[in-house]
């Protein structure tokens, strides 16, 4: 909760403080949402029944493409 919480809350409030094209703090909060996620997944327990892939549980797995379309979309703006 801390890194997703007030962790994401300090990154997106420093990138929302400047004025900035649309789209970009939403991009920022895709990519800082998403390795918030990965790296908090390494200290939760695997969900029972889904194997890991590449060594990443499903969550990561999410978590990564969450990244990959917001550094896509940060492109895109």
């Amino acid at each position: 909760a801390f890194a997703e919480g007030l962790v994401l809350l300090g990154i997106l409030w420093l990138i929302a403080s400047r004025p900035r094209k649309p789209g970009v703090t939403g991009a920022w909060f895709l990519i800082a949402y998403g390795v918030l996620r990965i790296t908090t997944e390494f200290w939760r327990l695997p969900d029972v029944g889904v194997q890991k892939l590449m060594g990443l549980s499903r969550g990561q797995q999410l978590s990564a493409r969450m990244v990959v379309v917001g550094l896509a979309a940060l492109a895109l703006v």
